[in-house]
């Protein structure tokens, strides 16, 4: 259930975001986006206000990401509308059912256009940085050899959950189920967890390694039980959870054959070229003028001319460029969002 696998920086790189709500705001400076003790937060005010805190790292990313769009035009890199639709089902599978993975879009502010937006300036900049790669059979099997622990399922189990608010009706819960009432029943009548109506309580399949690293005190519990056998009520971060066990899933020895385009994408991303490097050449080739007054100080980012300053990729975090240009005076640094959305599991702080 990790959703932000293949994808880290879609959605929440802190970028593009920004960029779709200006567009979508930028006509309806009126409409009301919130109201605050009664009082209107009008989308010309909260437009205003991200565009003094991240107006400028937007611009600036804009226009890296025209500029790796103009490079792989030319050398024949852009991916096809086939490829780029190939990746969005990758990334769609990634979810348990359509109603997560529109869930997960809603959340984010996005649609099916602006997903395959995000998807197709990966894959550009993907292919920019791998193009002088040209891995032959034998570069793949040693490569795969020398990572076996990349591509080999880990062990893993399945298990469900009912998550209560307190002891007493846990208790109460587990006596149900020790008189014979149907776990997913309890599940969808009493489970506190958001998400218990749509899973049915179910978690995983999970790595065992992961979740003892991450949840010992789940860990310790689910690990013991046979499959059906259900466990007594356990605290953890000021919930309780019943969990009953699934199926328990040995490791299993990838077969290189069978993960063989797995192992071809894994070997082009460890031997890329640094994402700083092709940025750093496509921005000193560039010839960029900045029309607005405000943002005027970023052309010093362009051209021959240009620092060493770290250049921020889409979706990456901050890099080096001086705070006095990505922010305003008197408006503190905005930080951006994290990358990666963890898995859905009991063992979450303020989730389950």
């Amino acid at each position: 259930m990790n959703y932000g696998q293949r994808w880290k920086w879609v959605a929440v790189g802190g970028f593009l975001i920004p960029a779709l709500i200006f567009a979508g705001l930028a006509g309806c400076a009126k409409h009301v986006v919130a109201k605050v003790n009664g009082k209107n937060l009008t989308a010309e005010e909260f437009y205003r206000r991200m565009e003094r805190e991240v107006g400028a790292r937007t611009l600036q990313v804009a226009i890296l990401e025209k500029l790796m769009e103009e490079e792989a035009q030319k050398r024949n890199l852009s991916p096809s509308e086939a490829e780029i639709q190939a990746e969005m089902r990758r990334f769609k599978e990634q979810f348990p059912d359509e109603q997560a993975y529109f869930q997960f879009l809603k959340l984010n502010g996005l649609d099916e256009d602006d997903l395959r937006a995000q998807i197709r300036i990966q894959m550009i900049e993907f292919n920019l940085r791998t193009a002088h790669l040209k891995p032959t059979e034998e570069d793949l099997r040693r490569f795969f050899a020398e990572n076996r622990a990349m591509f080999d399922r880990p062990e893993q189990i399945r298990f469900r959950q009912i998550v209560l608010q307190t002891k007493e009706k846990a208790d109460r819960v587990y006596q149900r189920l020790v008189e014979g009432m149907d776990f997913v029943s309890l599940v969808e009548a009493d489970s506190i967890d958001p998400e218990a109506q749509r899973t049915k309580g179910e978690v995983g399949p999970i790595a065992v390694e992961w979740l003892k690293q991450n949840v010992p005190p789940i860990y310790e519990v689910v690990s013991k039980l046979k499959p059906e056998e259900v466990s007594r009520p356990i605290e953890h971060n000021g919930r309780f959870f019943i969990l009953k066990m699934l199926q328990h899933l040995d490791p299993q020895p990838a077969v290189f054959e069978e993960r063989k385009e797995d192992v071809r994408q894994a070997y082009l991303g460890r031997n890329a070229i640094p994402q700083e490097e092709l940025l750093q050449q496509l921005a000193r080739r560039a010839q960029v003028i900045i029309v607005e007054p405000r943002y005027r100080a970023l052309e010093q980012f362009f051209g021959p001319q240009m620092p060493s300053y770290n250049l921020p990729l889409p979706g990456a975090e901050e890099g080096g460029v001086p705070e006095e240009l990505l922010n305003p005076p008197m408006v503190p640094p905005t930080p951006l969002p994290g990358e990666e959305v963890p898995p859905t599991l009991p063992a979450e702080e303020g989730g389950s």
